[in-house]
């Protein structure tokens, strides 16, 4: 939202950055980011996200560094990491990534959890699970511009979209979490019993929400080119 205490966003789903693999392709358990996604075994059968804060999130979790870091060493150590990995890799992708698993074009990917939850209607044997060294949990929220031309429409649109009935047939229909309790009793008890959907509180305490790190962004950016172009 740009506003550091959320005093204008108003929650609408929620869900976690993690591992999608193929259970029936890939025998061994998958535990975490290095028996996964850095895997040699698996080469050309992964794909990582191609999001800056993401994916060098996730080699910051592998070396148990917080995903918002501002750290000269830290970020270096996380640079070394994604340029080995690359080698490995099918591709960066946000988008084809669900079609991938899907297919069995890879087998390995990294996925927020709705994603791979919609990629699994495709194929029943993809599993989801949020690596041991922790990752990413995020929320989208809904805001009016100061400067919106139909404000009040928004705000109706909002507030259709905040009816319990309503959120939760949204958040049946995507696989995702709600962050609305009026809308828990609507919601299917398969997904709220999923902890691919909802984790254990153990397992959101290893979880991190990307915040802006301001000037830091340099250093990030710096670091994603270099891997990209490598």
């Amino acid at each position: 939202t740009g506003l550091p205490d959320k005093r204008h966003a108003i929650p609408y789903l929620w869900g976690t950055t993690g591992i999608g693999y193929d259970s029936a392709k890939i025998k061994e358990e998958i535990t975490g980011w290095q028996d996964s996604l850095w895997n040699p075994k698996y080469k050309g059968l992964m794909t990582m996200l191609n999001d800056m804060r993401e994916t060098m999130g996730a080699a910051l979790k592998l070396l148990g560094y917080s995903v918002n870091t501002t750290k000269n060493e830290e970020l270096d150590a996380a640079r070394k990491k994604l340029l080995e990995q690359k080698p490995l890799l099918k591709t960066y992708t946000s988008t084809e990534n669900k079609r991938y698993l899907a297919t069995g074009e890879v087998w390995i990917a990294h996925i927020f959890s709705g994603d791979l939850k919609i990629a699994q209607k495709d194929n029943p044997d993809l599993s989801y699970i949020i690596p041991k060294e922790g990752g990413t949990v995020w929320a989208n929220n809904m805001c009016i511009p100061q400067n919106a031309p139909h404000k009040y429409t928004a705000e109706v649109f909002i507030n259709y979209l905040l009816r319990p009935i309503v959120i939760a047939d949204i958040a049946n229909y995507v696989y995702q979490a709600c962050p609305n309790e009026a809308a828990k009793p609507y919601i299917n008890q398969t997904l709220l019993s999923d902890p691919s959907v909802y984790p254990a509180d153990e397992v959101l305490q290893k979880l991190e929400f990307i915040e802006d790190i301001g000037l830091a962004t340099e250093k990030y950016d710096r670091i994603w080119t270099e891997v990209k172009a490598a």
